[in-house]
């Protein structure tokens, strides 16, 4: 994959490559049933190319791993303290050793 990435400048460059798609929308008539959708998109691509310099590369991984950081933490949120370490030490402790 790093074999791929080009060191080339920005000018006239297009991260994301023409693509060819088909779509195909689906609208319920009559009476509207709100258990189901109103539109129903059906999209297909063919085929879809990026092409990232090595600055772009880096910062999608990058962005990747927040993404994974954050909902690996977010799990966690809701058993942390609402008060600021220095009002209530001891809830904040409990919740380090928990």
């Amino acid at each position: 994959m790093t074999a791929m990435i080009t060191e080339t400048s920005n000018a006239g460059f297009h991260v994301l490559q023409p693509i060819d798609a088909f779509q195909k929308m689906k609208v319920q008539r009559g009476r509207p049933d709100i258990s189901l959708p109103q539109i129903a998109l059906d999209t297909l691509f063919d085929q879809v190319q990026l092409q990232l310099d090595r600055s772009q590369y880096e910062c999608l991984l990058r962005c990747a791993s927040y993404a994974k950081d954050y909902t690996k933490t977010n799990q966690f949120r809701k058993f942390i303290p609402r008060c600021r370490p220095t009002e209530d030490p001891r809830a904040w402790w409990q919740f380090a050793f928990e």
